[in-house]
């Protein structure tokens, strides 16, 4: 055999043992019960091991392992959170749905283990939400999975919270006010100025020390004392900026005395709501000198305003019970007038 015949054969048979050893290997199988688990927090970032969509409720380890939650006493939503007008989270109980559209459709991102009655975001990623059993669960994956913060104390109860930007915010508990400048890893103890018998009730803070924190005192009939304060240096001190004392129910100026005290919400340092249970003459009151006088500014169309987001001084979102609606019926409305009417 000549030698560039013997070449051409070497090749060939080098060809074929590639390919037979080719089909020797068996390719991947492919399950079709495999699932594609959730982007966790970083543990350097939360307190405990986050909860998945599909996980059961967490338990708290407190001291006694008990802890009260409250039932929600309404049907429909129970939480909202928007960071632009087109783009914004809502809570239907136990059930996180985003829109990227204002609204007008929703995707579900995922099932929650708990019930939740508050919700803030400030960016696409980074999320905080509260429980009925007061306790806090912080995102840095859109809401996809959350950790719990665990406190020092373990018997804290929060009853409100606010997340200014990434790094820092502010939780308020029933034992005072706390605040965080390292995205939740760590919490420090913040002055508050409210007293026995008036209670803490909610906060907002625009920026980092600019903040309202509105006090209460016991609700009666519908009528619930109320007291508002401002700080300017993130809580070192604080100035009474309004009172239900001295005014009438529903006088502009004063803080109404008629309806429970739910949300505050602060668009700067000058504009600013506050939602209301219980109102029978309007849900809604609105300050725009810093909170020293405040005005009611919708009369007819709500009663009662869980929690409410503006994003500029006439547009904005609430979740609120219409007049026309059951009281135990929370719906999602928006106004383009500053509050003074809303529509789904």
């Amino acid at each position: 055999m000549k030698k560039g015949s013997i070449m051409r054969y070497a090749v060939i048979c080098l060809f074929c043992c590639v390919l037979a050893l080719i089909s020797c290997v068996k390719p991947a199988e492919v399950s079709n019960n495999d699932t594609i688990t959730p982007t966790t927090i970083p543990a350097s970032l939360v307190r405990e091991t986050p909860f998945a969509p599909t996980s059961t409720r967490p338990v708290d380890n407190n001291i006694n392992n008990e802890r009260y939650c409250y039932d929600i006493p309404w049907n429909g939503f129970t939480a909202l959170a928007f960071i632009t007008q087109q783009k914004g989270w809502i809570v239907s109980r136990d059930q996180l749905m985003q829109t990227k559209d204002g609204g007008r459709t929703w995707s579900v991102i995922s099932k929650l283990p708990i019930i939740a009655i508050s919700l803030d975001f400030v960016n696409d990623d980074d999320g905080m939400l509260q429980d009925t059993c007061g306790n806090v669960f912080i995102t840095h994956t859109a809401g996809k999975s959350w950790g719990k913060i665990l406190f020092h104390n373990p018997n804290i109860y929060v009853i409100s919270s606010d997340y200014v930007n990434v790094l820092h915010g502010y939780i308020l508990s029933e034992e005072g006010l706390y605040s965080t400048s390292d995205r939740g890893l760590s919490w420090q103890t913040v002055q508050t100025p409210c007293s026995s018998p008036i209670s803490h009730q909610s906060i907002s803070f625009p920026t980092v020390d600019v903040g309202w924190l509105l006090c209460v005192g016991e609700p009666s009939a519908g009528s619930q004392g109320k007291v508002l304060w401002r700080t300017v240096d993130g809580g070192k001190s604080w100035t009474e900026q309004a009172t239900t004392e001295g005014g009438e129910s529903t006088q502009n100026g004063f803080l109404p005395f008629q309806g429970y005290g739910h949300q505050l919400f602060f668009l700067d340092s000058s504009i600013g709501w506050i939602g209301m249970g219980r109102a029978e003459v309007g849900g809604l009151y609105a300050t725009k000198d810093s909170g020293n006088t405040w005005a009611l500014v919708n009369s007819t169309t709500i009663s009662e305003v869980s929690h409410v987001t503006f994003f500029d001084e006439q547009n904005g979102v609430s979740l609120s019970n219409p007049d026309d609606l059951d009281r135990e019926v929370v719906v999602l409305l928006a106004t383009h007038d500053g509050g003074k009417t809303w529509e789904p």
